[in-house]
């Protein structure tokens, strides 16, 4: 190898380091973002988000983070629309029909909500956060009928979680049917003892 070979691929190697010391892990973007949107500075967040993106084009956890960190910022119609996107990938998960639910919710677009929910849970049946969110939207549009249908559902396909227990208590309390919430109690206490 010459002098000049030498040369070239010391620069090369140097280039390759510092590319590689100027990307920052997903790890560090999301929690940069978070401890922003916990300081109530959204735009920012925002900012550090695309630029992860830029890093990390279509990342499904960066993109969650956008979607939910626009949510809080109030920015709805962003977070609708990175919403949207997430769920009609083949990767998504239940986080994100979760988190694209409580958009539907605080627009109160329960239309569009009530389809996304039946889609999410026949996706994911197993998932009892996406029961006791459905259920929760379901008393917003004023239907508890439907709302306790989820929160049972939920309860049954995931027991582990402690929101439909939660929810289905308080509804039978609402209810005045004391039966019902007093074995909510008992099986919560049961389920979650161990």
């Amino acid at each position: 190898m010459n002098m000049k070979q030498l040369v070239s691929l010391c620069i090369l190697t140097f280039c390759i380091i510092t590319f590689a010391a100027a990307q920052e892990s997903v790890a560090d973007i999301r929690k940069q973002a978070t401890l922003l949107a916990q300081q109530e500075k959204f735009g920012d967040a925002i900012d550090v988000l695309d630029r992860g993106l830029q890093q990390y084009p279509n990342n499904l956890d960066i993109l969650k983070d956008e979607a939910y960190i626009s949510y809080l910022g109030r920015d709805f119609q962003r977070a609708l629309q990175v919403g949207k996107d997430i769920v009609s990938r083949d990767d998504a998960d239940a986080q994100s029909y979760q988190i694209l639910g409580l958009v539907y919710k605080a627009i109160a677009d329960f239309k569009e909500g009530d389809k996304m929910y039946k889609s999410a849970i026949k996706k994911f049946p197993k998932s009892g956060v996406l029961y006791s969110e459905y259920g929760d939207m379901l008393t917003q549009y004023d239907n508890k009928k439907g709302a306790i249908v989820q929160w049972e559902k939920g309860i049954a396909a995931d027991p582990n979680y402690s929101g439909n227990y939660y929810f289905a208590a308080k509804f039978y309390v609402d209810e005045n049917n004391i039966f019902w919430s007093s074995g909510m109690s008992h099986m919560m206490a049961s389920v979650f003892s161990i």
